[in-house]
């Protein structure tokens, strides 16, 4: 096992949950309370770093900064569009070096520094429990070749950035980089992009995302349970009663759990692995519909 992936990714986590911490901390300290206002929701193209694409949602945000109203964005997410409402009044942080510096209350902020702080630690301990392990073997410490390779790539695109960061530094002078600022929006940015400004046309999407969502929920379910019901079909008579009197009986349950054997039990995991995405097509069916009738 590498040891080099582990703290790799664990240090990019741990960084970022330092930075989100950081501008945490700063508006809890030093910033003033306010509030603003949901203007209007927009609609963007989200690209991973694998290259897929999806959809997301973020509120655009009024507030005022010395009597002169400025925009900002939230958090992008695919359920942004039903997260908020046009004229919802948001509880706001912000600190008088400049209208930039503004902070959602009670934000996602938080919930992404424990995520990705918690995944840095568990990958960090995961390296360190490696190393320690390897240095007790008894062979003696062996160093992975292999897992040097992500090692020298990592090092190499961080002295990569670190020379287009002087070069730039030298062609323009001092770079500003502030993690507790906002990007503040203009009107002709604003005018450029995919934004719902009225809570009418935002149902008449949100429904017709539900009712899309309705449809496939219907389509998982009858082809799951169709396959589940070729597959019950065809069993023998004999293992479809004993499978009956398996699920009738919570003592046979208990027995079979602890007589468990996957070569002779294929058939009990097949059903069982057919029921528990039946219940999930059944969930999902139900969420789908409460969905489309409450909104």
């Amino acid at each position: 096992m590498s040891y080099f992936i582990p703290i790799i990714v664990g240090s990019v986590f741990t960084g970022l949950a330092y930075l989100l911490h950081r501008s945490t901390v700063f508006y809890k300290k030093y910033g003033l309370p306010t509030t603003g206002t949901v203007i209007g929701i927009e609609e963007y193209l989200s690209t991973s770093t694998n290259k897929s694409k999806s959809i997301l949602y973020r509120p655009i945000i009024e507030y005022y900064f010395d009597g002169k109203p400025y925009l900002f964005s939230g958090t992008g997410k695919s359920t942004g569009l039903e997260a908020h409402k046009i004229g919802q009044i948001i509880k706001l942080l912000y600190h008088p070096k400049g209208p930039e510096y503004v902070y959602i209350k009670n934000g996602t902020t938080e919930v992404f520094t424990i995520v990705f702080g918690m995944t840095g630690i568990i990958c960090l301990g995961f390296a360190v429990y490696s190393i320690v392990q390897a240095l007790l073997d008894p062979k003696g410490f062996q160093l992975d070749i292999f897992g040097l390779i992500p090692f020298i790539l990592f090092l190499s695109s961080i002295i990569f950035v670190l020379k287009k960061i002087k070069k730039y530094k030298k062609e323009n002078g001092k770079i500003d980089i502030d993690f507790n600022k906002q990007s503040i929006i203009t009107q002709e940015d604003l005018a450029r992009r995919k934004v719902y400004s009225d809570n009418f046309s935002i149902r008449k999407t949100v429904n017709k995302h539900n009712k899309f969502g309705l449809g496939i929920s219907m389509i998982f379910f009858i082809i799951i349970s169709s396959l589940f019901y070729n597959y019950w079909n065809h069993l023998s008579i004999s293992k479809k009663e004993e499978l009956m009197a398996l699920f009738q009986d919570h003592n046979r349950i208990i027995d079979a759990a602890k007589n468990f054997n996957p070569n002779k039990d294929i058939d009990l995991i097949i059903i069982g692995f057919f029921l528990f995405f039946i219940l999930m097509a059944c969930y999902s069916l139900i969420y789908s519909i409460r969905k489309i009738t409450n909104s």
